[in-house]
């Protein structure tokens, strides 16, 4: 993944691009999703899994990991074969550091 704006830098660290703007318990919402060219949200075979490249799964992964809660939708779920969020290794310091000892809730 690299960063163009405000400035490129070849490599990002994913975990601090995607903390949110406000430290602590304030409350903040954010929303993302994953589409193609020309619109569609899922591929031929039904799911979005697809659409995505490795940057697109690691800025997911940082953002689930920066939640508190995760809400997906019910087809979504069904389809992808969602189960309950589970911490990344790679994040577990870094989440236990910033107060988030349990993985984020997930409901769908």
């Amino acid at each position: 993944m690299q960063r163009l704006h405000p400035g490129p830098v070849a490599e990002v660290d994913v975990y601090e691009a995607y903390r949110p703007p406000v430290p602590g318990p304030t409350p903040f919402l954010r929303v993302n999703m994953v589409a193609s060219l020309d619109g569609r949200v899922v591929d031929a075979e039904g799911v979005s899994g697809s659409l995505g490249g490795d940057g697109d799964r690691s800025a997911f992964f940082a953002m689930r990991h920066h939640a508190d809660a995760i809400l997906v939708g019910a087809g979504t779920a069904r389809a992808e074969d969602f189960g309950g969020m589970r911490v990344r290794e790679s994040f577990a310091a870094q989440r236990r550091a910033d107060g988030r000892e349990a993985p984020p809730r997930s409901w769908w």
